[in-house]
């Protein structure tokens, strides 16, 4: 299954970009991004919404990008959600 962070790997070859690059301008240690990409490390919320404003794009499109993703591999498990509404409504509810 991939991860949010492959999801993220993906956009970033996308943008064109190179990793190291995403990482020290989202503030990340190198290491720490690798990881994320990977799938071994989750990103926090702030590293998160930190890659985002790197790649020019809103933290639901990384998860929306993802979830079709992981529609995309049939997994019967994954029950469909918004995302996007997710994500406003945690907005929201943080201030």
């Amino acid at each position: 299954m991939e991860s949010i962070g492959e999801t993220i790997q993906v956009l970033r070859k996308d943008a064109k970009l190179q990793q190291k690059y995403v990482a020290l301008t989202s503030g990340i240690d190198p290491s720490t991004y690798s990881l994320i990409e990977r799938g071994k490390k989750a990103p926090t919320e702030n590293q998160l919404q930190a890659i985002a404003d790197t790649l020019e794009i809103e933290v639901w499109e990384i998860a929306s990008h993802w979830a079709d993703m992981l529609k995309a591999s049939s997994a019967p498990h994954v029950a469909p959600v918004n995302i996007q509404q997710l994500y406003h409504e945690r907005r929201i509810a943080a201030g």
